[in-house]
């Protein structure tokens, strides 16, 4: 479960598309990556008077933006860049509904600087529009987006859990929203089913995450993580057989360092 931010760009990075690129957005990707902002404004001052429609222009204008804000050192002027970011960005929403990558861009920079409720709300926002669009999903160039719907969901859990990795309980309650509103479209998602488990077993509601991990357990009856915590919730309410006897699963289903880890674990009950 404990996926990086990391994972999220380079899943950014190597989608594959199937459409062939534009000029102005290849030519303004070329000029990001030498962090050339003449050549930047350039471009987006042409691409603009020339092809003021284009779905990727305010993509583009977000990367801008969005790399003026990062190397910035007076607050004032980096908090007007980070406006104007997402300014831009939710222009590209607004008007481009079905582009996949531009929600995901935003969720991403508010994310960096912080901004967690907004965060949850554009996740949120995602997840509602996506029942509409369900594999419809388009991608940077107007590209189809290829099984859209396991992709996003991928996308969500890693967000709920960059949230859980900064080892913040306040941040749990977005933790939960984000998952309980997956479940409504997708009851039987084990990687929201497990996120709720995990911060109810965080507070010691183990009632509580015994009910989503059994849930999750009947969609999965090998699932490892889901066992595990299992026999983990069952030792903390004194359930000392029922939990050795997940752990004897894990060891069924795990891996070779699942198998040594669930070992240990057993042996720690067992001299309770």
């Amino acid at each position: 479960m404990m996926i990086g931010k990391s994972v999220i760009l380079y899943l950014l990075a190597v989608l594959p598309l199937s459409a062939i690129g534009q000029t102005y957005s290849q030519r303004f990707d070329e000029a990001l990556n030498q962090r050339d902002t003449s050549r930047q404004k350039q471009l987006l001052q042409e691409w603009r008077a020339n092809k003021p429609k284009d779905a990727d222009l305010p993509v583009a204008y977000f990367n801008f933006f969005k790399q003026r804000y990062e190397a910035e050192s007076d607050p004032m002027v980096k908090n007007e860049f980070l406006s104007k970011a997402l300014s831009h960005i939710d222009a590209g929403i607004a008007g481009y509904p079905n582009r996949l990558d531009m929600p995901l861009l935003k969720i991403a920079l508010l994310g960096e600087v912080g901004r967690y409720e907004t965060y949850t709300q554009t996740i949120l926002a995602v997840l509602d529009r996506n029942d509409v669009v369900t594999d419809g999903w388009l991608w940077k160039r107007d590209a189809s987006l290829v099984d859209a719907t396991d992709f996003l969901l991928q996308y969500v859990d890693n967000f709920v859990v960059q949230l859980y990795n900064l080892q913040d309980e306040s941040l749990h309650p977005y933790m939960d929203r984000i998952s309980t509103r997956v479940l409504r479209s997708y009851p039987t998602h084990i990687p929201s089913l497990s996120n709720l488990a995990i911060t109810a077993l965080y507070h010691k509601d183990y009632e509580k995450g015994i009910g989503y991990l059994e849930k999750s357990l009947s969609v999965d009856s090998t699932n490892t993580s889901v066992l595990s915590n299992l026999a983990y919730a069952y030792g903390q309410i004194g359930q000392t057989e029922t939990a050795i006897a997940y752990y004897q699963e894990v060891i069924k289903y795990g891996d070779a360092q699942t198998q040594d880890y669930a070992k240990k674990q057993i042996e720690k009950l067992a001299d309770k």
